[in-house]
């Protein structure tokens, strides 16, 4: 008999990992970039969103409601830029949890975010 608790199963079939992406909506002089996951996933507040520029800016996306134990966005997490910060090229990172797992990941991208 063993006094270690069991591990958990990981079930047989896993989904594909859908990685954050942005969203933009354009204002006639700003430009609103918003954090994208797929349904059911929570974005972790303690560690927010933020796009590293090569140029060396730095975006930081917030929400202004998080969970009661202040752990993730409620609301979709967004920063307002002016227009004329475009072009932004650069990483992505986010922490996140998919709605079936405890635990939350990190993902990165480049973006390359760009006027219309």
């Amino acid at each position: 008999m063993s006094v270690l608790p069991p591990l958990p199963q990981i079930s047989k079939e896993l989904r594909d990992v859908v990685p954050p992406d942005l969203e933009l909506a354009f204002g006639t002089d700003s430009v609103r970039l918003m954090i994208s996951v797929e349904p059911g996933a929570r974005v972790n507040a303690l560690l927010p969103p933020v796009i590293e520029g090569t140029d060396g800016r730095r975006f930081l996306l917030r929400a202004p409601t998080v969970t009661e134990d202040s752990a993730y966005f409620v609301e979709r997490a967004s920063v307002t830029v002016p227009r004329s910060a475009l072009p932004i090229r650069g990483t992505l990172r986010t922490s996140f949890c998919r709605s079936d797992e405890r635990l939350c990941r990190s993902a990165e991208r480049e973006v390359l975010l760009e006027d219309r």
